[in-house]
């Protein structure tokens, strides 16, 4: 049965760490059919091309 995860904004790279397993941990388990849903600002893209931090967590998700 798919999961729906609801989040606050997330202000680009600072907080993209709270999607880790390390604040996270149902995220090691999440499948093809789960949502995670960042309600708010997600504030990731700003550059372009993107900055080499941006590229990581981009390329992460």
């Amino acid at each position: 049965m798919a999961k729906i995860f609801v989040t606050g904004d997330k202000h680009g790279e600072i907080e993209m760490e709270y999607l880790t397993a390390r604040h996270f941990p149902a995220g090691k388990s999440l499948c093809k059919d789960d949502f995670v849903v960042i309600l708010g600002d997600f504030g990731l893209l700003w550059n372009n091309p993107p900055t080499k931090g941006e590229r990581h967590w981009l390329d992460w998700l």
